[in-house]
């Protein structure tokens, strides 16, 4: 039997100024080679060599810490448990192409997936600010990483497809692309809010004497407050970072319909916006309508 060998980058060993597919990398770069068997009968053996000779993205379910916890020059303290069950890993590949691949075509699955998908049963966060526990997906530089890969994957409802749905493309593109530097947002996106980024707007002047509930973020652009702000309960009310704010809008755009967008936009100018922009944007450049994402549901 003939096999095919796919390499994984330890990024532990590279000083990285930025992103990059297998190719871009140089011959003194470490790398862990893993053996795909070219005429193997297992689904997911020729399912992960297809995927990774058609778009020269490979898709990872035995791997360590290593493979995956560097971030640019620093070491962040994530946690990918890997699932190596072969019928977990089955249906896993099931619910991917169901609330992630199939909504891209072959060209731009091509251009601008990640080198590296990661397949977990569980993702832990704890990276700067950031701390989630059982994440659905989450990102690096150089990858994407898709957990709850485990016992039950083959039995969620539509609501919780759609909840993952949101998750996936949303760390796509406003996680992997966006710090890789894939995607350039016009500035006139970013400059409908531009004076509110990172702003605690219960310390703007038109708010004094306010209770948060009484502040609608949707007025200021934004969909939603800073996620590492939790914490902070009714004292603060902190806008998004520029990346989050990307994140806001992907996880809903794919994940509704026109007409159920248009009813959430209402009357918030700011979000119809930028909404508008980020559409045309991502259509006229990369070829994909997130609209027909969400038009579509699920796969």
């Amino acid at each position: 039997m003939k096999n095919i060998y796919l390499p994984i980058i330890l990024l532990a060993t590279i000083l990285l100024s930025g992103c990059y597919k297998h190719d871009d990398i140089n011959s003194s770069s470490e790398e862990k080679i893993i053996a795909v068997p070219e005429d193997s009968k297992d689904p997911l053996d020729k399912f992960i060599y297809e995927f990774y000779k058609n778009y020269n993205s490979v898709i990872y379910y035995n791997y360590v810490q290593d493979d995956y916890q560097w971030n640019m020059d620093k070491r962040n303290d994530n946690i990918y448990t890997p699932q190596k069950d072969k019928y977990m890993l089955d249906e896993g590949i099931v619910y991917l192409k169901k609330v992630f691949l199939d909504a891209y075509d072959d060209e731009f699955k091509k251009n601008h997936f990640p080198p590296a998908i990661f397949l977990a049963q569980r993702i832990d966060v704890d990276e700067d600010a950031v701390q989630i526990e059982d994440a659905t997906s989450y990102y690096g530089i150089s990858h994407l990483a898709i957990g709850k890969i485990r016992n039950g994957i083959e039995n969620l409802s539509n609501e919780e497809l759609i909840e993952a749905k949101a998750s996936i493309n949303a760390d796509f593109w406003g996680g992997y692309l966006f710090k890789c530097g894939k995607i350039n947002i016009p500035d006139a996106f970013y400059d409908i809010s531009k004076k509110y980024y990172q702003t605690n707007l219960l310390r703007l002047s038109e708010n004094s004497g306010k209770a948060k509930s009484e502040i609608d973020i949707r007025s200021y652009g934004f969909w939603q407050e800073d996620p590492s702000w939790a914490w902070g309960g009714d004292s603060y009310m902190f806008t998004p970072k520029k990346h989050d704010d990307i994140i806001s809008f992907v996880k809903l755009i794919t994940t509704h319909t026109a007409e159920e967008m248009d009813a959430l936009l209402g009357d918030f100018s700011r979000l119809r916006e930028k909404y508008n922009i980020l559409t045309k944007y991502v259509k006229e450049d990369f070829g994909v309508d997130l609209q027909e994402i969400g038009n579509h549901g699920i796969n």
